[in-house]
């Protein structure tokens, strides 16, 4: 059965408005939610994501979580300690019902409370040094590549000179000379002193681009001045690659911390640290008690991974030019 004449030329002359009749008003999506749809889409990073978030939870109620199970970090059970071998007694670390991760062999301090009060410290001087390092080299770098000249010389060959020592040597280096004043804080300023250039020459390659940009010339043309273009124009389009970079770099700073307390120049006893425990455990206690190094390092593998597998998605879903959906 074949359309009338009549009816065809009525749908071609109909009003264009009509055919919208019932359908909603289409909103555009901003790039941070492009970018949230992507990355909900990626369940590996999704899950890393998820890891990190009980960890941070983890760090913040280790004192809730230890009095639940009743004994705190720096609580002595030498009865829970053989005292011809100084290993715990009953299987794997003596953990029992009361000491879920068992206890520390030689003094008998409770091996749950422990990590929980290690990922505090570990986290903090990981956190806080990735936040002075991406301040540092966000701020330099994007100065550098603004002004131009002797700004940018200087400061991309002091990137260079610190850059040319080994990264561990050198933090070493400064732990040894550094005033003893607060440990976490000395830290912090150390493993951050060592790693802004990294994210520096990021920071300054991509301003190099963004200060020939139409907005930056824009801008420059009503009269705005450098400081404004740098730190209201420019910057604010580089939250991206710092947000991706501050993910990857929080796992290094963690290693980071964990072998100089490894090395015993990172956070001293009683205070916990992963690192400072793995150190014990490398002393000796690793052949009588295996389980003393399984769970800081565990601890440590379980959450290098997570930030990494986090920060991969997390970069895939801010790249527009990613082939990943």
């Amino acid at each position: 059965m074949t359309v009338p004449l009549e009816a065809t030329a009525s749908d071609e002359t109909a009003d264009p408005e009509a055919i919208y009749q019932g359908v909603g008003a289409v909103e555009g999506r901003t790039p941070w939610q492009i970018a949230w749809l992507r990355l909900r889409r990626d369940k590996v990073a999704i899950g890393g994501g998820g890891v990190i978030l009980l960890l941070v939870l983890f760090a913040l109620l280790a004192p809730v979580l230890t009095r639940l199970e009743g004994y705190g970090p720096y609580v002595f059970h030498q009865n829970l300690i053989d005292p011809t071998f100084q290993t715990p007694l009953g299987g794997f670390g003596g953990v029992s019902s009361k000491h879920w991760f068992g206890v520390e062999p030689g003094t008998g301090r409770d091996m749950f409370a422990r990590i929980a009060y290690g990922a505090q410290v570990s986290l903090l001087i990981a956190v806080g040094a990735t936040a002075v390092s991406v301040f540092l080299g966000a701020t330099l770098g994007t100065i550098a590549a603004y002004v131009g000249g002797f700004a940018d010389t200087l400061v991309s060959r002091t990137m260079d000179v610190i850059l040319a020592f080994p990264y561990l040597l050198f933090a070493l280096a400064l732990v040894a000379v550094a005033p003893d004043f607060n440990r976490k804080l000395l830290l912090i300023l150390i493993i951050a002193g060592i790693s802004w250039p990294y994210i520096g020459r990021i920071i300054r390659g991509q301003a190099l681009s963004l200060r020939e940009r139409e907005f930056v010339e824009a801008a420059r043309s009503m009269g705005a001045g450098s400081w404004y273009i740098m730190f209201r124009e420019i910057l604010p389009n580089l939250v991206a690659p710092i947000l991706v970079y501050s993910t990857l770099i929080i796992p290094t700073n963690i290693l980071t911390e964990t072998a100089l307390s490894f090395l015993g120049v990172g956070v001293q006893p009683p205070t916990s640290s992963w690192g400072e425990m793995m150190s014990e455990a490398a002393s000796g206690y690793f052949q009588i008690d295996p389980a003393y190094m399984i769970f800081p390092g565990g601890a440590i593998f379980i959450t290098v991974l997570a930030f990494n597998l986090f920060g991969d998605g997390l970069q895939d879903a801010l790249d527009p030019r990613s082939s990943r959906r």
